[in-house]
């Protein structure tokens, strides 16, 4: 007979949410594992908020929500609360029962504008101490990366930039602080930055496509924060520019932050160095080697790490030579040409990129009758010129520690912790678009990702210890068994042997023998 199921809800269920999600699911355990972590929430949130109205949402409970947000790769606070509700395990994590209703996705929102970044730095904190505690972090070498992150903002709603008054009233005030005579005119012209950006008609928005945009020129009205940049092989578009640091040990992130887009690498190695480093202290972890690319290759870069005794993996960028024509003597702060003509220091410059540079520089009457001076010198110049890094000896001392065994080792180790980890945050913990406003708001973001990481990261640690504690004890048990076996059978046949020896004076002897041979097999087997 075929079965036919009638579906009829029960008016009154009695069930209890902590029976229906098993043991040995993701957040039942990250519940018991982080809940007792997370009470210094309501001490430091209390001052956010008056003695009278409404109340707000739970602190502990909007870190969940937040923490569930990256873990299930989601950016939006409308769709997390909607499938938060649908979610047992989720629900039981959050602390809520099923029919009780969710915070609204706004209060989210406005929680989160209204708490400081140092709030959701104290949770990472926290986190990344779990994560010591339980042997995860080694502390004496970190990887540094960097990675751009898509902003919550538009190329298409970009805007010019306008200046503080128009043209005609600065050039009437300039007018009037010179005192031009009144006959004197002159030609006035509109400023191409009075100009409005927004545009009604298809004609002008098809000249706005072809009209080019630069951070000099244009901004993001929505997000005056966020910078044009580009990635390799994309488009260009609003980002913001995350540093992270990760220890080699277990992967874990050290630290992370929220930058300009527009700003480079080599401008923030001090700074994630500087914090990830007393991160580090505070866990009684020392730090000896940083590993970074050619972006982060500066000169006050290797100065500052040598002064903190930190040795810095990092190769100089592909512009620098460490071989040269000219021989350089550190007494004298000279060079030598080819011609044994000496180039004295002449001054120090600062490129347009705020690049250090020494310039040197050798006698016109020494060049004047050089042999090599047709090779050497440009058509109309009298004398030899060189500029050299103001850094000579950091940069070849970092040019020849990434050539050596152990450098070569660092840059692979590099390739397999930091990468992989930037890849699972854009594309598994939701840190492929910022889905806030305002640098401020970019690092809680980024924060929040490194701490929901660095939490599935440690779940995994210890399900694997508790795993393999558990496969050792099996075997311990087993080698005791085994030998308290061996134990029993000698002392069982020595029991035997002698019962049996005992009476072979008395009877048969071949009797005797052949009982003691049956008792032994019987032992034995």
């Amino acid at each position: 007979m075929q079965g036919i199921k009638q579906q009829q809800e029960k008016l009154f269920l009695c069930l209890q949410l902590s029976d229906l999600v098993l043991e040995d699911n993701f957040y039942r355990m990250l519940k018991k594992v982080l809940e007792p972590q997370m009470q210094f929430l309501y001490k430091a949130t209390k001052h956010l908020y008056g003695d009278t109205g409404n109340p707000g949402i739970d602190p502990v409970v909007f870190f969940k929500l937040i923490l569930v947000a990256y873990l299930e790769n989601i950016v939006s606070d409308r769709k997390l609360v909607k499938m938060s509700a649908m979610r047992l395990d989720i629900l039981f994590f959050l602390g809520y029962n099923i029919g009780e209703p969710l915070p609204f996705h706004s209060t989210v929102s406005r929680t989160r504008q209204l708490y400081p970044k140092e709030l959701f730095e104290s949770l990472f904190n926290k986190v990344f101490g779990m994560c010591v505690q339980a042997g995860m972090v080694g502390g004496y070498t970190q990887s540094v990366d960097s990675a751009l992150i898509k902003a919550n903002a538009s190329v298409a709603g970009m805007e010019l930039k306008r200046p503080e008054m128009s043209l005609e009233r600065f050039m009437d005030e300039s007018d009037k602080e010179n005192k031009l005579p009144e006959k004197q005119t002159r030609v006035t012209t509109p400023s191409p930055l009075t100009v409005e950006s927004k545009n009604t008609d298809s004609n002008d928005e098809q000249k706005r496509s072809h009209t080019s945009f630069s951070n000099e020129t244009h901004f993001s009205p929505s997000d005056p924060d966020s910078r044009l940049s580009k990635k390799p092989g994309k488009p260009l578009q609003m980002n913001y520019l995350a540093g992270m640091s990760v220890d080699t040990e277990h992967h874990v992130i050290s630290h992370i932050q929220a930058d300009f887009a527009d700003e480079g690498d080599t401008k923030h190695l001090i700074a994630i160095t500087e914090k990830t480093k007393a991160r580090l202290e505070d866990h009684d972890l020392h730090l000896d080697n940083i590993l970074a690319d050619t972006n982060f290759s500066n000169g006050e870069n290797y100065q500052y790490l040598e002064q903190e005794g930190i040795v810095g993996f990092i190769p100089p960028q592909a512009g620098y030579k460490h071989e040269m024509d000219f021989i350089y003597d550190e007494q004298s702060d000279t060079y030598t040409c080819q011609n044994n003509q000496v180039l004295n220091y002449t001054r120090t410059i600062t490129t347009k990129r705020g690049t250090l540079m020494k310039e040197y520089k050798s006698a016109r009457e020494s060049c004047d009758s050089c042999p090599f001076r047709s090779t050497c010198l440009a058509k109309r110049a009298r004398a030899k010129r060189i500029t050299v890094t103001a850094y000579r000896k950091e940069y070849g001392e970092a040019y020849e520690r990434v050539r050596t065994k152990e450098g070569k080792r660092m840059k692979k180790l590099r390739h397999s912790t930091v990468e992989p980890v930037f890849g699972s945050l854009i594309n598994y913990t939701g840190m492929k678009k910022v889905n806030v406003k305002g640098i401020e708001a970019a690092n809680k973001a980024m924060l929040g990702a490194a701490t929901a990481y660095n939490l599935k990261k440690l779940l995994k640690f210890n399900i694997k210890n508790a795993k393999s504690e558990a496969e050792a004890l099996k075997k311990e048990l087993c080698s005791i068994g085994k030998a308290f076996l061996n134990v029993f059978e000698a002392f069982a046949f020595e029991i035997v042997l002698k019962n049996v020896l005992g009476s072979l004076f008395t009877n048969n002897r071949i009797e005797r023998v052949r009982q003691i041979k049956n008792c032994y097999n019987v032992v034995v087997n």
